[in-house]
């Protein structure tokens, strides 16, 4: 399905009186007071730590807004802020569920508020994402938006138009519908999550590998040598650039390999101990939520290391009393890939919201992007199909 044939389009109406909204620090009483208010809203990913680990790793400095309702704080925006010259862009990275924490009735007009705001700060686009747990359905977002004065269309994707990429024509919001998968963890040892799988096959393709490849907890050579390489390997094969700066989870490992809510591990193969793939989890709230799960393919044509990534950080997500695992989305394949494990489809939903002011200067950088096939700076997140499942509920 084509953008042009998905998109939607929804005109704004007369905008309402919306939040105020402030500059407030990362980890402010505030915010401590938002999150304890809704605890089912937040996952790893908006917690302090990680944010200001992500700041760090991509060198990009992190902003926080408080949107607030009458006197008491109604929502928390964090991004790392990427510098174009004298314009921001409130970045997504490759990351999900990070821009914005507040109640889902709240979104609509929060999102207003903060175009806004963040216009006045220079930054002229900011990227939202918001998990399965807020229950958002598209074609109602694309209506609420117009309430509150924001026209938005539904897309496949964040790639402009080609018809209408330079004409200044584009809505403010796009709306994209993904896909998270969700797997259930069933069993206390990885032997046991194996034995709950669905298929027969993978079950037994498991314990072929389970005799080859082992598990360990990831060492400082493993995130400074091994890592790097197996990401270049898997980004080579799309022709696609590694998202990740050099250092980047160097960075990540000095912060956070002695903390007990992340799990960082390595499989490698028992006949000479080399890595041939790594996954990064984090532990937040009964739920361990992938960073990242990268393999080494050649190795992969033998034996499933991907799944073998995947119930080895559930078994020690389980020793953590977490009885689900969030593995994200992907491609189709990747997507059907996790299905066959047993994990089930959820629907969350990634905005994009430009300010009108800054529209022409944004036209003007995806002309020259196309014309001279220059890819974005920005990391880019996988295309996902639209979700099909339900929201994601505990």
């Amino acid at each position: 399905m084509t953008n042009k044939r998905r998109f939607r389009w929804s005109e704004p109406q007369t905008a309402p009186a919306g939040p105020r909204v402030k500059s407030i620090p990362p980890d402010s009483s505030q915010t401590a007071k938002l999150y304890a208010g809704c605890p089912g809203l937040i996952t790893a990913f908006a917690t302090a730590d990680i944010l200001q680990t992500l700041s760090l790793m991509f060198r990009r400095p992190l902003m926080s807004l408080g949107a607030y309702g009458d006197s008491d704080i109604q929502g928390v925006a964090q991004w790392p802020i990427d510098w174009k010259g004298p314009v921001g862009v409130a970045q997504r990275l490759p990351v999900r569920y990070i821009g914005l924490v507040t109640e889902p009735e709240n979104v609509p007009a929060s999102v207003h508020a903060l175009q806004k705001a963040l216009a006045k700060r220079r930054v002229g686009r900011a990227y939202y994402s918001f998990p399965p747990q807020y229950g958002l359905n598209v074609e109602e977002l694309q209506e609420q938006l117009s309430h509150v004065g924001l026209a938005a269309a539904i897309r496949n994707n964040f790639e402009p138009l080609l018809d209408r990429a330079t004409a200044g024509r584009e809505p403010p919001v796009i709306i994209v519908p993904n896909v998270a998968c969700i797997l259930e963890i069933k069993g206390t040892s990885e032997d046991e999550i194996i034995a709950a799988l669905p298929q027969a096959r993978t079950r037994t393709s498991l314990r072929q590998t389970l005799r080859h490849i082992s598990g360990r907890d990831a060492t400082m050579e493993d995130v400074a040598v091994h890592l790097p390489r197996l990401l270049q390997s898997a980004y080579d094969r799309t022709e696609n650039d590694v998202p990740y700066p050099p250092g980047a989870f160097d960075i990540f490992w000095q912060r956070h390999n002695m903390q007990p809510n992340v799990l960082m591990r390595t499989m490698a193969l028992n006949s000479s101990n080399q890595p041939v793939g790594m996954a990064i989890g984090l532990v937040h709230d009964g739920v361990v939520y992938s960073l990242l799960l990268v393999r080494d393919y050649t190795v992969a044509k033998s034996f499933n290391v991907t799944a073998r990534l995947i119930t080895d950080m559930a078994a020690q997500a389980t020793a953590k009393g977490c009885s689900d695992f969030d593995l994200g989305g992907g491609t189709a394949g990747i997507i059907d890939s996790k299905v066959r494990l047993g994990s089930r489809c959820h629907s969350y939903v990634d905005m994009q919201v430009t300010h009108p002011w800054y529209r022409p200067l944004f036209n003007l950088w995806e002309y020259r992007k196309k014309r001279h096939g220059v890819l974005h700076a920005a990391p880019q997140l996988d295309r996902r199909p639209s979700a099909t499942g339900q929201p994601f509920t505990r």
